[in-house]
């Protein structure tokens, strides 16, 4: 089946700063799927399916945007 493959824009910033000679502070902000793009399911192919060519399914098949943020403290 040919159909419009999922793709994702992943992104990072990383902020790192000295406290003093001994400790460091970072902080992390990561995201999957920045721009949030939507991939639905492949549409029924079946002939004798009176579904034929529509979606199975309207739900998102791809993950929906994630942000995770950190903190490290190194010393």
């Amino acid at each position: 089946m040919n159909y419009p493959t999922a793709w994702d824009l992943n992104s990072i910033i990383e902020k790192s700063t000295r406290l003093s000679e001994r400790y460091a502070l970072s902080f992390r902000a990561e995201t999957f799927n920045t721009l949030n793009n939507v991939t639905f399911g492949e549409p029924t192919t079946s002939f004798t399916s009176s579904a034929f060519g529509e979606e199975a399914t309207l739900g998102q098949q791809n993950t929906p945007r994630i942000i995770q943020l950190s903190v490290r403290l190194s010393f």
